[in-house]
């Protein structure tokens, strides 16, 4: 079950301190009870050491609840963000680490004024809304899922900017893994003079919730029962906007086995890289890296006849990663051959339609990245292009 509210601040102990005070609560749960009594008040009733129990128990758990999330840490809705929320913002607005660096526009997200726009208590635990505005206008929304922590300790977020002039109802769905748990969230944002949003789910029950001041709204889903409609109203009930939930079907899975249809050695380790695909559910193909796929790999509609989907994918960060360029083409597409920036190309071998490539180190420089595909028919013609980049000057 989860709750609408924000989540009770805590004090913010040092590490030491918290240690200090478990143990000293720990020792009073422990201690005997006859040293207890010894210390009540003779007229005094035992029964009045039970609740004195519990709140040092909880107390104690409320400890290493901060201790755990040291990272998250307990918010009040309204307050800013913490450091490390700030630094992981910073991260999504940019892209690090390409081996051959291409052209983004950032989102004009202006971090230092994030703060804490939703905070809740789902069945997983705390999670909290980051919202930081643009300075083009917009809004940037980030979620956190404590429990979803990164390897080093970072706060995981998830979400997105929008571009002025914002919709009136702005709804979203999540769905995250938290320690093999399965959470749906809400997102929603409304504008003045919105005051409650209004839930219909598929089974025809409604729930209503009131928005803060924040005019965001987290709520915890039943994956059981989706979401079909949400809608805002204002404090006499009239209805603001609506937006109306698209029936989300079932993923595609691979009814058959996954069969090898490229192989590669890498450049540099020498090592195999093999491409697999089985047949898909709704007409779809899966790909894959793994001999029983689910690693690195796709599923989707077959090309177009004259279609080229394949698709820069980058292995690791610069500048020990690799580059591939992997895919299939379209019926109509019998070669396929791959040009740079300096003018060369070199052709991209097709096994059953599908590409398996990757670009030498020595094309990561300007004047010799690769720019082109290029798709041509048995007679030769070209029947099918895709562009790559651009790239930074």
């Amino acid at each position: 079950m989860s709750s609408d509210y924000s989540i009770p601040p805590l004090r913010d102990l040092s590490p030491g301190r918290l240690a200090d005070r478990k143990q000293h609560l720990l020792a009073e749960i422990e201690r005997p009870r006859e040293r207890r009594r010894q210390l009540l008040p003779m007229r005094r009733r035992p029964t009045l050491l039970r609740p004195l129990v519990l709140a040092a128990a909880f107390a104690v758990a409320a400890i290493i609840a901060v201790a755990a999330y040291a990272v998250a840490r307990y918010v009040i809705v309204g307050s800013a963000a913490p450091t490390a929320v700030k630094a992981s913002e910073r991260l999504l607005d940019q892209v690090k680490g390409e081996l051959i660096p291409r052209a983004h526009s950032g989102s004009g997200i202006e971090v230092a004024k994030t703060k804490a726009a939703v905070a809740i208590n789902a069945s997983t635990g705390p999670v909290y809304l980051w919202v930081a505005p643009t300075r083009a206008g917009g809004y940037c929304a980030f979620l956190q899922v404590v429990g979803t922590e990164l390897p080093d300790g970072r706060p995981n977020l998830s979400g997105g900017c929008t571009s002025p002039p914002g919709a009136k109802l702005d709804v979203g769905m999540n769905t995250i893994s938290v320690h093999g748990r399965m959470l749906a969230l809400l997102v929603v944002h409304t504008t003045e003079p919105a005051r409650t949003v209004v839930i219909g789910f598929r089974s025809g029950a409604q729930r209503t919730l009131r928005l803060g001041a924040s005019r965001f709204l987290v709520a915890e889903i039943k994956p059981s029962d989706p979401v079909r409609t949400v809608s805002a109203r204002d404090a006499r009930g009239h209805l603001l906007a609506h937006e109306q939930m698209p029936s989300v079907p079932a993923p595609p899975r691979p009814i058959g086995p996954f069969r090898a249809v490229a192989e590669i050695r890498t450049i540099g380790a020498n090592k195999p890289l093999v491409l697999h695909v089985a047949l898909a559910t709704r007409g779809m193909r899966c790909a894959s890296f793994a001999p029983a796929g689910g690693a690195g790999g796709i599923c989707n509609k077959p090309p177009r006849p004259n279609q080229i989907d394949v698709n820069p994918n980058q292995r690791g960060a610069a500048p020990h990663g690799m580059l591939l360029l992997w895919g299939s083409v379209g019926r109509l597409i019998s070669s396929l051959e791959l040009r740079f920036e300096d003018g060369t190309k070199t052709p991209i071998p097709l096994h059953h339609g599908w590409a398996l490539y990757q670009v030498n180190p020595r094309n990561y420089v300007r004047g010799h990245r690769p720019v082109a595909l290029i798709g041509r028919n048995q007679s030769g013609r070209v029947v099918g292009t895709r562009r790559l980049g651009p790239y930074q000057p």
